[in-house]
């Protein structure tokens, strides 16, 4: 692979480093090919205003979290606009878009297969000897929106939904107080699932379900196993395994009470399906999901 180099920034980076701290840490990254007329979204974590492209790259190279950069122009003839991200086009191509003018630079990123994920945890690239670390827990977790209707009607969606304009898909969301507001399945049947749009890809650190009542006729109705799927790109799906072995959660034993279940590994995905396995009554369901956007 063609590669542009800046081990020079080595150098200024280890100045710093003994400056401030008696354990220094040498940070080594290449950055591939740059991509015309393309950039990375979603994944900022530092905006600046730069004189020229070695500079970018140099900030890039100061942030242990950086693995690629966005470099476009502005308005002012002496400065260009630099944008630092801590994800990639290979881990994220569904962030990867057009955007004339600007210039993308993804570094060669060590992290790609690293076990830090594995282990709930960030990983750094650029760092010897194994070429990253993993290092500080990888999510500090909040609920993601279902309950507050942060995450909109139209990014949820069913299998199947019972009724005509009752038991629907975005209906599905916990702890809702109304008689009805809960979504359920067409018919009982293993694969039934309510799915989820994030928006972008989520860092997921554990799910929240809930069953329903049905008030006029007292029958209790809950989701009692199910698993999880998930997707970048809500064409290929993956489920939620443990070493090779698909990973079945145990849903609720009332219509009431919310069960918690934690994805240890965590899961990084923009889409979640909750697939039902087995039930009391009749597939019934709402939900959270908890986790955070990727550092």
């Amino acid at each position: 692979m063609s590669c542009l180099s800046i081990q020079h920034c080595g150098i200024f980076i280890l100045g710093i480093l003994i400056r401030f701290s008696s354990s220094i840490e040498i940070r080594q990254i290449t950055f591939n090919i740059p991509v015309k007329n393309m950039k990375l979204t979603n994944h900022e974590i530092a905006y600046l205003r730069v004189g020229s492209q070695d500079v970018c790259m140099e900030a890039c190279f100061l942030d242990p979290n950086c693995v690629s950069i966005n470099y476009y122009p502005t308005l002012e003839e002496s400065y260009e606009n630099c944008e630092l991200s801590s994800s990639d086009d290979y881990l994220c191509p569904e962030d990867f878009v057009f955007s004339k003018g600007t210039v993308y630079f993804g570094i060669q990123n060590q992290c790609h297969g690293a076990k830090c994920y594995e282990q709930n945890m960030t990983c750094q690239s650029g760092f010897p000897p194994e070429g990253y670390k993993c290092v500080a827990p990888l999510c500090y977790e909040g609920p993601l929106g279902m309950e507050d209707k942060r995450i909109p009607d139209s990014s949820i969606s069913a299998s199947s939904e019972y009724g005509k304009g009752t038991y629907l898909a975005k209906n599905g969301r916990l702890r809702s107080k109304c008689n009805k507001c809960v979504w359920a399945a067409e018919e009982n049947k293993v694969g039934e699932f309510l799915q989820v749009d994030l928006g972008h890809k989520m860092v997921l650190t554990k799910v929240q379900t809930q069953g329903n009542v049905w008030m006029k006729d007292q029958k209790d109705e809950w989701v009692t196993e199910y698993y999880i799927a998930y997707s970048q790109d809500r064409n290929h799906w993956q489920n939620y395994t443990k070493d090779g072995n698909l990973t079945i959660f145990d849903g609720n034993n009332d219509g009431y009470n919310v069960v918690t279940n934690d994805f240890n590994p965590f899961i990084r995905a923009r889409h979640v399906r909750i697939v039902a396995l087995d039930w009391k009554g009749h597939i019934t369901l709402s939900a959270e999901l908890y986790g955070c956007k990727p550092p």
